[in-house]
């Protein structure tokens, strides 16, 4: 086979066979299958997302979130309010996590995608049923995009409010 050097990349439309086209120094273009450009990344929309990943440049790829939306509120919760940390840890980003002047509840502001989220430790002082699950002992955040509450975590379990479709978020 011979050596190509990776000019450009991009995928064909052979579908399933997980093509993608190699272009060489000198022009020609190579057909290769996916497992020859990457050998450990599986035939999957992942493994295809991998390779995307390595040939993106880095400013790139911030818009594409390694875990979807579900996971990340919930890595936001277990960082903030089980483990107490003082910044939570994102696919790499740190974001710090703040007391509310009033009320001293923890707050984080991070990124996830194009979107910018709040997630906001429930207050235990307020008539809500939230409110008053928290009264009880247990740890609640509640997370909003655009000034819109669209989802909170309430010991480990998501709760998502129709506002989560309003704003058009990523499941």
């Amino acid at each position: 086979m011979p050596e190509a050097t990776l000019l450009r990349s991009g995928r064909t439309n052979a579908g399933a066979s997980g093509g993608s086209i190699l272009t060489q120094a000198d022009g020609e273009a190579l057909n290769l299958p996916l497992p020859m450009l990457l050998p450990h990344a599986r035939q999957s929309r992942k493994g295809a997302d991998a390779l995307t990943r390595r040939l993106t440049p880095a400013s790139r790829q911030r818009s594409i979130p390694l875990m979807n939306l579900a996971e990340t509120l919930l890595q936001v919760w277990q960082q903030a309010l089980v483990e107490g940390k003082e910044a939570v840890e994102l696919e790499g980003k740190r974001y710090r996590v703040m007391a509310t002047r009033a009320k001293k509840l923890r707050a984080v502001e991070f990124s996830y995608g194009a979107h910018r989220i709040a997630g906001i430790e429930q207050n235990p002082q307020t008539s809500s049923r939230w409110a008053a699950l928290a009264r009880e002992g247990n740890r609640i955040m509640q997370f909003s995009c655009a000034r819109r509450y669209f989802a909170n975590v309430c010991e480990g379990k998501l709760t998502r409010y129709p506002a989560w479709r309003t704003l058009n978020l990523p499941e």
